[in-house]
């Protein structure tokens, strides 16, 4: 069995003494009962999934255990599995608030600590620069995160493969992907280019007689091509009406 199992293990028992959220003392509500009936049972298979290193069912159980209880355990537990996933980022959260329990053991204290140090330190970090002061709607690796309105605004990314995704009003979407190393620290210039004009479209004139012509169509172009022919329709209309009063017979024409 390997440390992390062991880990797990050295708290399986304190549940069993601890109450859960809501009971003060006396004889536990029937919906008390049940939620410690569930927590207990959710920390139980949480257990077990450790000792097989079933890291990802693991953290789910004891996060379900510690969201019905609230005791410290659960919630170390679920730490320790947050950072055999590699999910430096979340152990190194939960480890502190197992920090913020008063009653922690000195041992248990120097150990969550000690985890907490190590996950912190694999902990990478995107800064971006070149953001304008108006919020952005920014993502990391499909997740929403808050634009604090720091500039450079700096990232916490747990290492490997990440994708990161800036989007502001009227410009065009950022997007970013690569890998990072644990604790990296990733400089990022962000560009917005604005969202262009209507696009061009390539459409098909039928002609009679001929093979149809592609040509290019804008909403600005077809109002500047349609103002020119129309122009040059009344155009050709006084230049026609000219030839048919030189052509028509004198004695309908008037002398020039």
């Amino acid at each position: 069995m390997g440390k992390y199992p062991r880990m797990v293990l050295v708290l399986t028992i304190t549940l069993a003494a601890t109450p859960v959220h809501g009971q003060a003392g006396g004889a536990p509500s029937d919906t008390g009962a049940a939620a410690e009936a569930e927590a207990r049972e959710a920390y139980r298979l949480g257990t077990e999934a450790a000792a097989e290193e079933r890291w990802a069912d693991s953290e789910r159980h004891f996060r379900t255990a510690y969201a019905l209880s609230g005791v410290t355990p659960a919630l170390f537990n679920q730490a320790v599995a947050l950072r055999a996933l590699g999910r430096h980022r979340e152990a190194r959260d939960a480890f502190g608030e197992v920090l913020r329990d008063e009653e922690l053991t000195p041992a248990l204290r120097s150990r969550a600590a000690s985890l907490r140090a190590e996950s912190a330190r694999r902990v990478a970090t995107l800064v971006l620069s070149g953001l304008t002061e108006a919020p952005h709607r920014v993502r990391l690796d499909g997740q929403t995160v808050e634009d604090t309105g720091a500039r450079p605004l700096r990232l916490d990314a747990d290492e490997g493969a990440r994708t990161l995704t800036v989007e502001r009003e009227g410009y065009l979407v950022f997007r970013w992907s690569g890998d990072l190393a644990p604790g990296e620290t990733r400089p990022l210039t962000i560009s917005l280019d604005p969202v262009p004009g209507p696009e061009v479209q390539v459409v098909e004139i039928e002609v009679p007689g001929e093979a149809p012509r592609r040509v290019a169509r804008s909403p600005w172009l077809w109002t500047i091509v349609g103002l020119v022919l129309i122009g040059a329709g009344i155009g050709v209309g006084i230049y026609l009406d000219r030839d048919a009063q030189l052509d028509c017979p004198a004695e309908r024409c008037l002398p020039l």
